[in-house]
C-alpha cells in the first residue's frame, strides 16, 4: 500500500484566496483521520476543476 498513488477530482465553486489550497490539504487530513497517511505530490488545474494526486505514505495505528 505505501507508495501507491491515487487521484481525486475536485469540482465546484472555489474561493480563490490565499487559503485556496487548504481544500486539498483538508482532504489529506480527513484521510489521516481514517488512518491513511498521504502526501500531495501534484495539483493540476483544468477548466473549473482540479486533479490532485496523492501518494500513500503509510497507515496510522
Amino acid at each position: 500500500m505505501a507508495g501507491d498513488i491515487f487521484k481525486i477530482e475536485f469540482t465546484g465553486s472555489f474561493c480563490y484566496t490565499c487559503g485556496f489550497y487548504d481544500y486539498f490539504e483538508d482532504y489529506k487530513f480527513l484521510l489521516e483521520g481514517m488512518g491513511l497517511v498521504t502526501e500531495i505530490i501534484k495539483i493540476e488545474e483544468l477548466e473549473e476543476r482540479f486533479i490532485v494526486t496523492f501518494q500513500i505514505i503509510g497507515q496510522k495505528k
